[in-house]
């Protein structure tokens, strides 16, 4: 039995740790306390480390959904984001290794159901236990006073993986949840080629614009992300809007306008 398959009704029986788990994870999200659902897989075929997402109903939701996979990968050479899948189809596929179970009954998927498809947050990340296809291009971290990891180039080729890889990876997704609220004081935004966070909003948004699933939101999306930008400058923002600030958390609140000051 994949235990990953049983999540949309699990039986408090026969599959405890799950029902356990979802339980948990549905209370946290009703008390306003879910910021992010994460589970944590190996891959064997598909090579590379990446995220399978889910098709958020909203425009808003799934520029937010995809974002913090972008930003893994300004954060780890490892993380590919062209391999992730954000696709609906991939939220209800059915394998026949799993006797044809579909999707809906993950994690990642199950949760995102059961918020009501509030939650924009909610993933799978895969990680390889070999290698990658490519090494992307990690640029270097702001007031960091050279103690984080160097940048990096990015590459064709992939190194082995080994369990410093893993760890860059797990990083990485805790440093990209900084940024995401605009508390990361190492942030590697700024000196990516975005600058900020709202700036790679306008570039997912893009992407998405033409999809049959967001077409008739587009324009007032981008009129509401055109306003926030404007105000950000006119406050001086940081990462978010500018690197922190303007962003939104997973409730609909607005993150804080720039890092706090260490004390």
């Amino acid at each position: 039995v994949n235990l990953n398959r049983r999540y949309a009704s699990p039986d408090p029986v026969t599959e405890p740790t799950v029902f356990a788990s979802k339980t948990m994870v549905v209370h946290y999200h009703a008390s306003g306390r879910l910021k992010l659902y994460l589970d944590l897989h190996a891959h064997a075929s598909k090579r590379g480390c990446f995220i399978y997402g889910n098709h958020c109903e909203t425009l808003a939701d799934q520029v937010e959904n995809m974002l913090w996979a972008r930003l893994i990968s300004l954060n780890s050479p490892y993380f590919d984001f062209d391999a992730c899948n954000f696709s609906e189809q991939n939220m209800k596929t059915k394998d026949k290794r799993d006797k044809g179970q579909s999707k809906e009954g993950s994690g990642r998927v199950a949760v995102y159901l059961a918020t009501g498809k509030t939650f924009a947050h909610s993933y799978t990340l895969e990680c390889n236990y070999n290698t990658g296809r490519t090494m992307s291009a990690v640029p270097g971290a702001s007031h960091d006073k050279g103690r984080a990891s160097p940048p990096s180039k990015a590459s064709a080729s992939s190194p082995k993986y080994n369990p410093a890889t893993w760890m860059n990876v797990g990083r990485a997704c805790m440093a990209s949840t900084l940024d995401l609220i605009g508390e990361n004081p190492w942030s590697r935004v700024v000196r990516s080629r975005y600058h900020t966070l709202d700036a790679a909003r306008m570039v997912l948004y893009n992407r998405l614009r033409h999809s049959t699933t967001y077409r008739e939101s587009a324009k007032a999306y981008k009129k509401e992300l055109a306003a926030r930008t404007a105000a950000n400058v006119r406050r001086g923002g940081g990462v978010g809007g500018g690197g922190g600030g303007g962003s939104v958390s997973s409730n609909g609140r607005r993150a804080p306008s720039g890092p706090r000051k260490a004390k």
